[in-house]
């Protein structure tokens, strides 16, 4: 079809990403960050369709906002070797230049941990049955990897295209645990190898949207309680279960393994604040492939990056008033750049910004999303997959009524 962007047909690889919410504090004063945030990020502009706050960092890490807390948010990156290493090192640098940013602002003196989120690959139609089954073989495995003692509880979301799961700050060597355990565990599960038998631990729904939350109630506050003594072989034998998936995408097992082999778990430090951040240290290499322009084509076309989520990156290149979008999945963004500076697409590119406007191609809602495609014009919202029904379900999004209502809106 002339639509479709001409790209490497590989099967994208399953990605990973990590979350950090900071307490911003002056004193002994928490500062709300969002009034904080455009004198932190600078001239930075807004990439991601779903917050108009959030600012994309050169590294590619999103910095952004949530309610009070700051946020930094990495890119998904391929989940092989050295993944949970190139995230650690991400965000430790990247919450060390919003300290020295803060405090050269004269807004704040220190930050505080406040949360973490790692995210993980996960086809949309297996992500809700996927988070089920990790809430009830992974869910107490993950407080003996990652959790302080102090653990107020510990989220899984199933999200569209991924898996979520939150619990308190965490960071270096329980980060690199955390992420390797996470992945593997969903390995494990997308690969439906048989999960051993585990306590059942009590959960309730989760807040704002769908999944479910493990409070530190029943085998989840014994953990807490009598550490690793009160587990039992419940870490070996999951770890056991998972591992095989952690060396078949290549990735270290060891921050993992010596918590297996007995080393300290975080929650038998019971004299550790959990909300302690590192800054300052610098990480030589903590950048991502992110390439968000801006490139000139042959006749004068402009190019540059309009739009990135978790799936998609959007390219528009621009000829006056006359916008062409290339909408592509996240993986083949490099793949579609080389062949940009090569000039593989001069020529569609010219043909397509002169289209007469009843041929254009309008790219309205989510469900229209497949592949790497060209599009005359984007709705940003249809970047965003709406977020699961109270019942799990994605809803459904309505062509038609999308097109009548923005028919209406350029009416007014």
């Amino acid at each position: 079809m002339r639509w479709r962007i001409d790209l490497g047909s590989m099967p994208a690889p399953p990605r990973v990403g990590v979350e950090h919410e900071y307490g911003v504090w002056s004193g002994s004063s928490q500062v709300d960050f969002r009034p904080l945030l455009p004198v932190v990020a600078g001239g930075l502009r807004a990439l991601d369709p779903g917050d108009p706050r959030a600012r994309r960092l050169p590294s590619g890490v999103m910095l952004t906002a949530d309610g009070r807390e700051a946020e930094l948010a990495t890119p998904p990156l391929p989940w092989g070797e050295g993944a949970p290493e190139a995230l650690d090192a991400l965000l430790a640098t990247e919450r060390s230049v919003l300290a020295a940013r803060a405090a050269e602002a004269g807004a704040a003196d220190r930050l505080t941990g406040f949360s973490t989120h790692v995210n993980v690959t996960v086809p949309d139609a297996l992500a809700v049955d996927v988070g089920r089954q990790f809430v009830r073989h992974c869910g107490l495995a993950t407080v003996l990897v990652a959790e302080p003692s102090s653990s107020a509880g510990v989220l899984v979301r199933p999200r569209r295209g991924r898996l979520e799961v939150g619990g308190e700050y965490t960071e270096g060597e329980h980060l690199l645990a955390l992420v390797t355990f996470a992945g593997s565990a969903v390995g494990a599960l997308l690969a439906q190898a048989p999960a051993p038998p585990t306590p059942v631990p009590a959960e309730v729904p989760a807040r704002e949207k769908f999944g479910w939350f493990l409070p530190p109630e029943g085998p989840y506050a014994e953990l807490l309680a009598g550490g690793r003594a009160a587990g039992g072989d419940l870490l070996e034998e999951v770890w056991a279960w998972a591992r095989p998936a952690c060396l078949g995408a290549g990735v270290d097992p060891a921050p993992v393994d010596r918590l297996v082999a007995g080393a300290p778990l975080r929650l038998e430090d019971r004299d550790a604040p959990a909300d302690v951040c590192t800054v300052g240290v610098g990480h030589e290499g903590a950048s991502a492939d992110r390439l968000t322009g801006p490139r000139r084509l042959a006749g004068g076309v402009e190019a540059e990056t309009l739009w990135l989520t978790w799936q998609h990156v959007v390219w528009v290149f621009r000829e006056g008033s006359r916008e062409l979008h290339a909408v592509l999945p996240v993986d083949q963004e490099k793949e579609f750049l080389e062949r940009l500076d090569a000039g593989a697409y001069d020529d569609v590119v010219r043909r397509e910004l002169r289209r007469r406007t009843g041929a254009r191609r309008r790219l309205l809602v989510h469900a229209q999303l497949e592949g790497a495609a060209w599009w005359h014009v984007v709705r940003p919202g249809a970047l965003v997959p709406a977020e699961r029904t109270p019942n799990g379900e994605p809803p459904r999004v309505s062509y038609r009524r999308v097109a009548r209502q923005l028919r209406a809106a350029s009416a007014r």
